[in-house]
């Protein structure tokens, strides 16, 4: 996976987060905390990160310097979404970008429905659709009599908009993003944010679904097609074709002569750490169907089909390069 020089410090952040909020949601037994140590011991950035959020909460919520020695002194009302409350203000102290979140970070972090790293969702919707949300997302939800609406702040969600397929559901649905608003009563269909924002991509697998822009006026995107959506429009239509862009909702990578720096970069949605791969094996070819429920047995089978080596130099950073 090509990364920037600031990526393994986004995950850091991200993944200091979720251990903060862990911390204050349920706590850690012993095997937890030798987790947390651990992590903060992988590599340099995931220290920084840790400090650097136990700064930010201790400055905003008044938490004991000594937090992060062992555990975090819980107090009875300092909840989850104080936590994330004081986060989301961290998003304004630190360096634009830093914490690699939407502009109002709370919402995302508040969301009425997420996924952590490696786990997905299902979600009933009012018309008896479903919402399945993939690794690592998060969506919020509402409906009324004229509609229902998903907020899709992060993620990949696939949605089908009403119980069959072939029928219009009785209210529309509509996804919010930050790239533009969807709309269809009765399509299956895929949203997947980039890990930047700025742009997402839509795939409609079955009905149409519509695309409106911030001007008001819609662009309809029919079953076959995917599109990318930047600024409230879609561009760079092109055909499904046979790729089976929803096979993560069976719990299966299918990859046909995927090259390798793709794979991997995939496979890095699924598992928490910094999963890189070399530029000389980038190109690879890799086919086959892989069982997202346990990501190591995939990298420890690499080196059986491809001429290539797994360097973990921890848990947290791996390192795929040539033999």
């Amino acid at each position: 996976m090509t990364v920037s020089n600031q990526e393994p410090e986004r995950i850091a952040i991200r993944q200091a987060a979720r251990w903060l909020t862990e911390l204050h949601d349920e706590g850690l037994d012993a095997a937890g905390e030798a987790e947390l140590e651990r992590w903060r011991s992988a590599c340099a950035e995931n220290e920084a990160a840790w400090q650097k959020a136990l700064h930010l909460q201790a400055q905003f919520e008044r938490v004991p310097a000594d937090i992060g020695h062992k555990t975090l002194n819980r107090r009875p009302d300092a909840g989850r979404r104080a936590l994330l409350r004081s986060l989301a203000v961290a998003a304004v102290v630190l360096p634009s970008g830093y914490l690699g979140l939407t502009q109002e970070p709370w919402k995302e972090w508040l969301a009425d429905y997420h996924t952590q790293v490696g786990e997905q969702r299902r979600v009933a919707l009012a018309d008896g659709g479903f919402v399945l949300l993939n690794t690592d997302t998060r969506i919020d939800l509402a409906s009324d009599r004229d509609k229902q609406l998903i907020r899709h702040y992060s993620g990949e969600i696939l949605v089908q908009s009403s119980a069959e397929l072939g029928s219009n559901a009785s209210t529309p649905l509509r996804v919010a993003t930050e790239q533009g608003e969807l709309e269809t009563r009765n399509a299956r269909f895929l949203v997947k944010q980039e890990p930047d924002k700025d742009q997402a991509r839509l795939a409609v697998l079955d009905g149409s679904v519509r695309v409106r822009n911030r001007s008001g006026r819609y662009q309809e995107i029919n079953a076959g097609s995917t599109a990318r959506l930047f600024a409230g429009q879609a561009y760079d239509l092109r055909p499904v074709g046979e790729r089976q862009l929803d096979s993560w909702s069976q719990g299966v990578i299918l990859a046909s002569e995927m090259p390798l720096k793709q794979f991997l970069a995939e496979l890095s949605r699924y598992r928490n750490g910094w999963l890189r791969c070399d530029p000389a094996v980038a190109d690879l070819r890799i086919s086959g169907v892989f069982q997202l429920r346990d990501i190591e047995v995939i990298l420890d089978g690499l080196p059986v089909t491809l001429p290539v080596r797994v360097n973990r130099r921890t848990d947290y950073w791996v390192t795929v390069a040539p033999a």
